[in-house]
This record gives structure tokens, C-alpha cells and sequence, in this order.
């Protein structure tokens, strides 16, 4: 049996959080986004085969998670300079990423 692959495109990664965004999701963060991703792709390819974003989904502990997409996240959330050019530009003109940093307490030995 053939293999059906898509190609990622970090384009519709952008612009599916950004049609999150604009739908009024609230507390829109990494994992919210990655399962909303995994729902819309799952639909899209059911509906009209093919996927929105076009990621592969791996299995982790709870659920599934857009490979691609939760790193191109992490690179853009991290201020990585090594993430891609047009990620970049696109994440600047369409989203606002907001960074909240949770202090972690550490009890004395």
C-alpha cells in the first residue's frame, strides 16, 4: 500500500493561528494550538482530503502533537535565530507571540 505524504507549510501554520486567534480562542498557548491543529487538520482531511498544515503527527503522552508546527513554536517563542526565515517574517506581520516565563520554586535540601 502507498504512503500518502504532505508537505509541511509553515505558511498555514501561521495562518491557522492566526484564524485561532481572530476566532476569539482564549488562552490560545502551545499545547491549546496543537490540538486545535490536530482537530482542524482531522477534519480538513476527512472533508476534502487533505490537511490544513500538512504536518506529521507524532503520539506523546496526551495525544497527538504536530511535529513541525510545535517546533517552529518553540523556535519562535525561544527568540531562536536559527528558525526559518519566513516563519519568522510570517509570525511578525500576523501574530503576536506573548512569553510568560513561571518561576519554579526549588525546595532547600
Amino acid at each position: 500500500m502507498a504512503q500518502i505524504r504532505f508537505r509541511f507549510a509553515p505558511e498555514k501554520l501561521v495562518q491557522a493561528l492566526a484564524y485561532f486567534a481572530e476566532r476569539g480562542v482564549r488562552d490560545l498557548d502551545k499545547m491549546k494550538a496543537a490540538k486545535l491543529l490536530f482537530h482542524a487538520d482531522k477534519y480538513h482531511l476527512l472533508t476534502y482530503g487533505r490537511p490544513v498544515v500538512g504536518d506529521m503527527y507524532t503520539c506523546m503522552e496526551y495525544g497527538p502533537v504536530p511535529s513541525a508546527s510545535l517546533n517552529v513554536m518553540n523556535d519562535v517563542i525561544a527568540h531562536d535565530p536559527e528558525y526559518p526565515p519566513v516563519a519568522k517574517e510570517l509570525f511578525d506581520e500576523y501574530v503576536t507571540v506573548e512569553r510568560f516565563w513561571r518561576k519554579t520554586s526549588r525546595l532547600p535540601s
